[in-house]
């Protein structure tokens, strides 16, 4: 049996912290075109009702001033995230959550 090669704290700590950072700020890149699909994709009369965007680990999180709206956008979730991924181009937004 082979001995796995092991490796310091000092040694993998800067590749994790890297990857860690590198896929916040992709995030954070990413959420203007998130938000721009979102807003082609509902219309302006309906995103009068949208605020405070957030987007992270592939869930995007709107807050929906609407109670009624926020049902209605509910219950098309899933139609709602395959058209935003396809008005995107990418599968970046794997859930979305109507706060």
């Amino acid at each position: 049996m082979k001995k796995k090669q092991t490796l310091s704290i000092g040694e993998i700590l800067p590749q994790v912290i890297k990857e860690s950072f590198d896929k916040e700020v992709k995030e954070q890149l990413e959420l203007p075109s998130v938000i721009k699909a979102w807003k082609e994709l509902l219309g302006e009369t309906i995103c009068q009702y949208t605020t405070d965007y957030t987007f992270t680990n592939g869930v995007f999180y709107v807050k929906i001033t609407s109670s009624i709206l926020r049902h209605d956008l509910f219950l098309q979730r899933s139609s709602l995230l395959q058209k935003l991924n396809q008005t995107m181009g990418n599968n970046i937004v794997k859930s979305i959550i109507l706060r």
